[in-house]
């Protein structure tokens, strides 16, 4: 019945449908909906005349579903379903959005926007077209001020495709409010296949579905609760007959998790009864002060009402931090101590796994569950195994895109329990310390169970033959062939045919030998200063795609200008994603604070460990930050009741230790300067080195103009800390060895103080401001200074100084080790 009057509406609007009634059954009743955006009657049949009185214009279309048995009808919930076909002129589309928004701010209750926007969220929605980055963010910020969510797509990527197929994106889709998400909680959204339009048909599925009972896990605010130390002894201390540790072990685990539930809903009830009562009380007295003044009793108890509400949210408060947050040869006493170490190392907040326990809680009632813990892991050590049910785990699936569609659009998590991080966690820490001496410049990284190390080792025996050639660095610098980073490799070279041939040859005996093979499918090939259809014929004798600047390798960018704002656009709308104005209103002002702080505060970190933001993309964070904490928009200002600037202070100097966003960019590149000193004979300190040509300021940072790269801005840093009277070079202080590599007169290893700045007339007149701790220290019977002079210290200040300095140094101690 519904394919045949589909059939002839569409007839009536120019469509010749003849022939595909089987394809048109398979998207009103394959996905399993009656038709996609009806409205349902509580009578059971439907008649034009009931309908057509709700408009006039005989340009609309209706279709009805029958109402089976006592299906239809409404709860009395206000729904608002505005279903969009925006023009495409821009100017016109901007009218539309701005109508929009004053409809939905007189009108309460339920929304749902559907249909063609004729506009993308993001570059990534498009394929082979231009992208408008002002009409896309006139649309995102529409999306954000009308406070809409939208549902990721199932499916396919694209809802709408040229009719040469050359051109694809994503223009229609549903946008639903916080009241939509809160009556139907279970809700999926899939774009059908393309039949005879250039649009997709997409599909808006309401099905609850049951996950089973909601995993256990332990919240670190409880620990400051009363009570729990009693249940966690009563419930350990019961005895279970188990020959085998690891599951007397599991058991125990298994049976506190249920006591301590019972406790927690429990305490749960009397609290919220507690806070409902307090509430009340609070507010009666408050309406009693706008007649009459308080007495001091009555001040004084809603001062403690006030208090103990405060405790209550701090307690759900740090729940909500917690999940914001959300990464032998031994014996007895030494066993012990081992685990115990293994424990502490292990982050507090992290991520729970089916038994639902964090370290956390493992460190506070260390001595009730360390007998337990230390026999489970001396039996592993001589079983060598786990027994069944012990190292379950969680799977989680973690989208890499917007619009997943196939199982590789996703990013396993393994959540395992404590007891195998436990293992995990010792296992790790004895390969550290013989990592360094296994594993290559060139890798940055370590896959257990892999042999990544061997491709590496390959590679650097092809360069010394000249199988393939690298890149030769300037100024005696190193050969850049090769990096690695777990299983990424990225290989440098030459740009020349054979190169390719050989490469293509070392990868399929790296194949043959290890059974690892690298997925060509993802790789691409990068020329710079080559010719496009050069590019594409070399790629094709590795069988894989050509590729472009800028590209991102291990999350950052890569060739692009990062003094440009727009190359920060994709960390700005992440701060606006996370920060969805329905977030803010269902937060107290607490729960915002702490997400600025736990989310907000790392989100941008990654990119600010390398790249000096632009001034301007610092000003759009901070707004977003700032709005989102006092709960406004953009275009709707509220109050700021307290200067940003104090906000961001340290708590101990008055503020709310949000700490601001320039200042920890700042921080991030200055750590390279102390990184530089540090690390210099690693591979990146090597070709700095080179490509700069540092010459004879061993140890000292320095940078050339007119070399791109991030290194400029970073020595550059410099500058900007100079004007807050903070020296960089004054805050590093050398650990000596054989004094080869610490400049005697400009490094701060003598103590406290930098001795150019403590004796400044000997230092005028040093003949050789460069030298170096071995150059001027020679040790033998004693320590003796061999001070090489412009001319010969006078009597005065300058004998004083040298008096003074020789006795300094005089405990000086030199080794075989290098300076560090």
């Amino acid at each position: 019945m519904e394919v045949e009057k589909t059939i002839d509406v569409g007839r009536l609007v120019g469509f010749q449908l003849k022939g595909s009634e089987d394809s048109l059954k398979t998207i009103i009743e394959g996905e399993g909906v009656g038709e996609g955006f009806e409205k349902e009657e509580t009578q059971m049949k439907v008649s034009s005349v009931d309908l057509e009185q709700f408009w006039d214009n005989s340009t609309y279309g209706w279709e009805a579903v029958d109402s089976y048995g006592r299906s239809g009808g409404g709860g009395g919930e206000k729904v608002n379903v505005v279903n969009v076909y925006a023009p495409i002129d821009r100017e016109e589309r901007l009218c539309l959005w701005n109508e929009l928004k004053e409809l939905k701010n007189v009108r309460d209750g339920i929304w749902l926007f559907m249909g063609d926007f004729n506009e993308v969220r993001c570059k990534e929605d498009r394929f082979s077209m231009l992208v408008c980055n002002s009409s896309m963010e006139e649309f995102n910020s529409f999306i954000r001020d009308c406070e809409l969510v939208e549902f990721n797509m199932g499916g396919r990527k694209f809802t709408w495709m040229s009719p040469d197929g050359k051109r694809l994106s994503k223009i229609d889709r549903f946008l639903v409010n916080d009241l939509f998400l809160e009556t139907w909680t279970f809700v999926a959204v899939t774009a059908l296949p393309r039949l005879h339009s250039d649009h997709c048909p997409i599909v808006l599925i309401s099905d609850y579905v049951d996950f089973g009972p909601i995993p256990f896990k332990f919240f670190n605010s409880w620990l400051l609760l009363d009570g729990l130390s009693d249940v966690v002894r009563i419930s350990w201390e019961k005895n279970l007959e188990n020959r085998r540790y690891d599951l007397n072990l599991l058991k125990k685990l298994r049976r506190l998790k249920g006591d301590i539930k019972l406790w927690r809903n429990s305490l749960r009830l009397k609290e919220n009864e507690e806070m409902s009562n307090l509430t009340k009380k609070v507010d009666w007295l408050e309406l009693q002060a706008g007649t009459q003044p308080l007495s001091s009793l009555e001040r004084e108890m809603r001062k403690k009402w006030l208090q103990r509400i405060n405790e209550i949210d701090d307690i759900k408060r740090l729940d909500l931090k917690q999940k914001a947050i959300i990464r032998w040869d031994v014996d007895g006493m030494k066993i012990a101590e081992e685990i115990k170490k293994a424990i502490w190392s292990c982050g507090n907040d992290k991520a729970s796994g089916p038994d639902g326990f964090t370290f956390k809680f493992l460190k506070e009632y260390w001595e009730v569950l360390k007998e337990d813990i230390v026999n489970f892991v001396k039996e592993f050590e001589v079983m060598g195994r786990i027994s069944n049910g012990c190292n379950a785990s969680f799977i989680s699936l973690i989208t890499k895109k917007s619009d997943p569609l196939v199982l590789s659009d996703y990013r396993p998590v393994n959540l395992i329990g404590c007891m195998y991080k436990i293992i995990f966690k010792i296992l790790a820490t004895r390969l550290k310390m013989i990592m360094e001496k296994i594993i290559g410049l060139e890798q940055s990284a370590y896959v257990e169970g892999r042999t990544m190390e061997g491709l590496s080792v390959c590679l650097k025996d092809a360069c010394d033959h000249l199988i393939l050639r690298g890149i030769s660095l300037p100024n005696n610098g190193p050969i850049l062939s090769h990096l690695m980073y777990a299983d990424d490799v990225m290989i440098v070279g030459e740009w020349y045919e054979l190169n390719f041939i050989n490469l293509n040859r070392i990868l399929r005996c790296f194949h043959l030998s290890s059974g690892l093979k690298v997925n060509l499918g993802k790789s691409k090939v990068f020329g710079i200063g080559v010719d496009n259809l050069d590019i594409d014929r070399l790629a094709s004798i590795l069988h894989c795609e050509p590729g472009c600047f800028p590209f991102k390798y291990l999350g950052l960018p890569i060739g692009a200008n990062m003094n440009l704002v727009k190359s920060w656009n994709s960390i700005i709308e992440k701060f606006k994603n996370k920060l969805s104005i329905w977030k803010a209103k269902n937060l107290s002002f607490g729960g915002r604070l702490t997400l600025v702080k736990s989310v907000l505060g790392s989100l941008p970190l990654f990119y600010f460990a390398l790249f000096k933001a632009p001034k301007k993309v610092i000003a759009v964070l901070e707004g977003i930050r700032r709005r989102f904490l006092w709960g406004g928009v953009e275009n709707c200002k509220k109050i700021h009741w307290v200067a940003w600037e104090t906000i961001t202070r340290p708590k101990k100097l008055g503020g709310f230790g949000v700490g601001d966003l320039r200042s920890m960019n700042i921080a991030l590149l200055a750590k390279w300067w102390w990184r530089f000193r540090v690390e210099q004979n690693s591979l990146w300190s090597s070709c700095i080195r080179a490509l700069h040509n540092t010459r004879g300021i061993d140890g000292m940072a320095f940078a050339r103009c007119g070399i791109p790269g991030p290194w400029l801005k970073i020595y550059q840093i410099n500058w900007e800390l100079d004007e807050w009277n903070i020296g960089l070079d004054d805050l590093f202080c050398r650990k000596l060895g054989d004094g080869k590599h610490t400049h005697f007169w400009k490094d701060k290893w003598c103590g406290d103080i930098i001795l150019r700045m403590e004796f400044p007339e000997l230092y005028k007149i040093e003949s050789e401001k460069n030298c170096k701790v071995s150059d001027r220290i020679n040790i033998g019977d004693s320590v003796v200074f061999q001070g090489m002079w412009k001319r010969c210290p006078r009597s005065g200040r300058e004998s004083v100084e040298l008096e003074k300095m020789t006795s300094m140094v005089a405990d000086t101690t030199l080794s075989r080790k290098t300076d560090s």
